[in-house]
């Protein structure tokens, strides 16, 4: 492993800036930073893709102490692999917290809801929604508009009942068609020529531990002595070479 230096903290920085970026731009932006750093022009050919990987690396290996990690996948347009600076963090969905409404984050997991389960079976992996059926997902379902009632510890140890406020109806259909836009402009969503929405590759990167631990789930069975047998995990969002990124 390289030693960690002022052109890894240039290109980390670099990375806070970009959505994602593949490994010509990587190489690119590596050439123009060792310029800056030697004082005369560093052509793009000195710099491998065996350096620039080599310097992911190193940074991934910094930076995973503080919950953000460097991910790869390839684009879904052109298939060149992409590299995005993500948190890492076990949080669901941690960044839409500082830019999006209670409702709004609810609004963005029925989508995944409906991509992801709904459109995602044995006979159509789909994975997208049309425009007039996301719409149509806006508002909250009953059972979230509930209070509920939980336990918890307080500070000298004792249970103690707590109300927990439940959500609000949730979207109109003009929010929600504007939050849709919003999550395209913002670079979550994707939307095709026919009005499908679908997850962006650096939503994929940055929502790839939510995606697997919310869906890829064990199967129940109950007995007939009434105990509940798990089977094997359902797969929807798969890890194999070729269908992981999907």
């Amino acid at each position: 492993m390289s030693v960690y230096s002022n052109i890894h903290r240039a290109f980390l920085q670099a990375l806070l800036i970009r959505p994602f970026i593949d490994v010509q731009e990587g190489r690119e932006l590596l050439a123009a930073i060792k310029s800056a750093e030697a004082g005369s022009d560093v052509s793009i050919e000195s710099v491998p893709p065996k350096e620039f990987r080599a310097i992911v690396h190193t940074i991934q290996n910094t930076i995973s102490s503080f919950d953000l990690d460097i991910r790869e996948m390839p684009d879904q347009e052109d298939g060149n692999h992409c590299y995005a600076l993500v948190n890492d963090s076990n949080d669901d969905i941690i960044r839409f917290a500082t830019t999006h409404t209670l409702d709004e984050i609810s609004y963005f997991k029925r989508l995944l809801d409906e991509m992801f389960d709904t459109s995602n079976t044995i006979y159509a992996e789909i994975m997208a929604v049309k425009s007039m059926r996301a719409i149509s997902l806006n508002k909250n379902p009953p059972s979230e508009r509930e209070n509920q009632e939980v336990i918890v510890e307080n500070a000298n140890g004792e249970e103690e009942r707590q109300t927990i406020a439940g959500a609000g109806i949730g979207l109109t259909k003009q929010e929600a068609e504007d939050c849709l836009t919003r999550f395209v402009d913002e670079g979550w969503l994707e939307r095709d020529r026919a009005g499908y929405h679908f997850l962006s590759t650096r939503a994929l990167l940055e929502l790839e531990r939510y995606l697997s631990d919310t869906y890829n789930i064990e199967e129940e069975e109950e007995q007939e002595d009434g105990t509940i047998r798990r089977g094997p995990k359902k797969l929807r969002i798969k890890h194999c070479g070729h269908c992981s990124y999907v």
